[in-house]
């Protein structure tokens, strides 16, 4: 008995074509589980995957909730300090006032450097040279 490979081929594909199309049928619920694992995904404070396991603690989506939260907290602070720019400059004054030394003195003024926006803090402290 002869069989044609031609026929035995369409059978084949149309096998495949079903079982492929029976897989999309459920591919809601393929993707339900896939979001599922990533987001449950064991990862370090930042949302890296570590080499090290002990660092990986956090969930994906605790790690990066958290660091949303860190950036939205940073930027309250700065448009907080950006408002009130001349009473922070003026308590830093007072307190600038109330401790002379010269390693005060460039810590303020490195303080006052941060809160100007563009500005980067540069703090640099060298002992005086004996007279």
């Amino acid at each position: 008995m002869q069989v044609d490979p031609a026929m035995v081929k369409g059978i084949v594909l149309k096998e495949i074509q079903a079982a492929v199309v029976a897989q999309l049928n459920q591919a809601p619920m393929m993707i339900e589980n896939v979001v599922k694992l990533a987001l449950s995904a064991k990862t370090n404070s930042s949302g890296d995957v570590s080499s090290s396991s002990y660092e990986n603690r956090y969930d994906l989506i605790e790690a990066l909730a958290a660091k949303a939260i860190r950036e939205c907290a940073q930027k309250a602070v700065q448009d907080w300090v950006g408002t009130n720019r001349e009473k922070v400059l003026a308590a830093i004054k007072r307190e600038m006032e109330k401790r002379k030394s010269a390693i005060i003195q460039q810590f303020v003024d490195a303080a006052s450097n941060a809160i100007n926006p563009g500005f980067h803090v540069s703090c640099s402290i060298q002992p005086r040279e004996s007279r």
